[in-house]
């Protein structure tokens, strides 16, 4: 486990971070929550909106994490 924190700095860790917020951002705000929820501004819709964000938020985040890595073992 040492090993692993060793390879994935902290830059790497808040470039994979940032780059998944905003990969979720630009999702949530182009998808078309109408056609999944009759009422866009209803509470299921909401907590829609936040369980797919966080779902490619952490997507992103473990695989540029895993990239980063693999880039760090290459060196």
């Amino acid at each position: 486990m040492g090993n692993i924190r060793e390879l994935l700095s902290t830059s790497s860790v808040i470039v994979s971070f940032i780059v998944g917020f905003l990969a979720a951002y630009a999702v949530i705000k182009e998808i078309d929550f109408s056609k999944i929820f009759k009422n866009e501004k209803s509470i299921g819709a909401f907590v829609g909106k936040v369980i797919l964000f966080f779902f490619i938020v952490s997507f992103v985040w473990v695989l540029l994490s895993s990239l980063f890595i693999l880039l760090r073992i290459q060196e």
